[in-house]
């Protein structure tokens, strides 16, 4: 059920609009990664948005009073790659206003940090997972290389539905 929640498509996505679709893999993308050392996620379980925030309240709305693995989910917002706090976030989204700030921020952020953006040629200029849109659809590559000099796991019934760049 929760794997069909990723898989957006066709006319059940017309439904929803775009930011819906992307706040909703954010949320449960993060049911499918496993972190290579559960201690490194102290407390709570930090989903992030740096720069301008697409996802207005739905990141909020989407996760208020749940649960991660027996942790809280804290969705936090950073204006700009200037903020502090952003560098130790579990998944952080990197808005495409900061398009011209990667490099600097994929330097500046923790290795075990999931990375995603919409920005175009994200996963190949170095981020974990970068959306997509084909036809109708909105997929996820990953850049399996980055996927795996962090140490963490996703889980093999998701990476069948990624487009996955190899080194």
């Amino acid at each position: 059920m929760i794997l069909v929640s990723l898989v957006i498509g066709g006319a059940a996505q017309a439904r929803l609009n775009e930011a819906e679709v992307r706040a909703s893999y954010l949320f449960n993308l993060t049911k499918f990664i496993k972190w290579p050392d559960e201690t490194t996620i102290a407390g709570s379980l930090s989903i992030c948005v740096l720069g301008e925030n697409p996802f207005g309240e739905l990141l909020e709305q989407g996760t208020a009073g749940k649960k991660m693995e027996g942790r809280d989910i804290a969705v936090r917002t950073y204006k700009n790659a200037d903020s502090d706090g952003w560098q130790s976030c579990n998944l952080l989204y990197i808005a495409t206003s900061e398009s011209q700030q990667v490099a600097r921020i994929l330097a500046g952020v923790s290795e075990q940090t999931v990375t995603i953006s919409d920005i175009p040629e994200f996963a190949y200029d170095g981020g974990m997972i970068g959306f997509v849109g084909i036809g109708t659809k909105v997929r996820m590559m990953i850049n399996e290389d980055v996927l795996k000099s962090s140490g963490l796991k996703v889980s093999a019934q998701v990476m069948k539905l990624m487009i996955v760049l190899e080194g």
